[in-house]
């Protein structure tokens, strides 16, 4: 699977990242994205699914997507840098 992804910040240009990713076991995946460091890991577990990796900047992230509606996601992400919780998103 491969996902292009326009993101648009803020006081920032506007950049594409991708996602590269390929199941390694039921509801498992792995892979790579372009500002990542590390591997990129998702497990699917009932309806939500976790992504983790670290940034290039020491930052990790550890993100639940979560159907909230039929067509809506509930986005929980909490982002670490040396171990020390640095922001959360909900």
């Amino acid at each position: 699977l491969v996902i292009k992804q326009a993101i648009d910040e803020p006081s920032k240009p506007p950049r594409t990242r991708y996602w590269r990713l390929k199941q390694t076991a039921p509801g498992r995946f792995a892979g790579t994205l372009t500002d990542a460091a590390s591997p990129v890991r998702i497990e699917q577990t009932g309806d939500s699914v976790r992504i983790r990796y670290k940034a290039k900047d020491n930052l990790n992230f550890d993100q639940t997507l979560t159907p909230s509606g039929p067509k809506t996601v509930r986005n929980r992400m909490t982002i670490k840098r040396f171990g020390l919780v640095v922001a959360r998103v909900d």
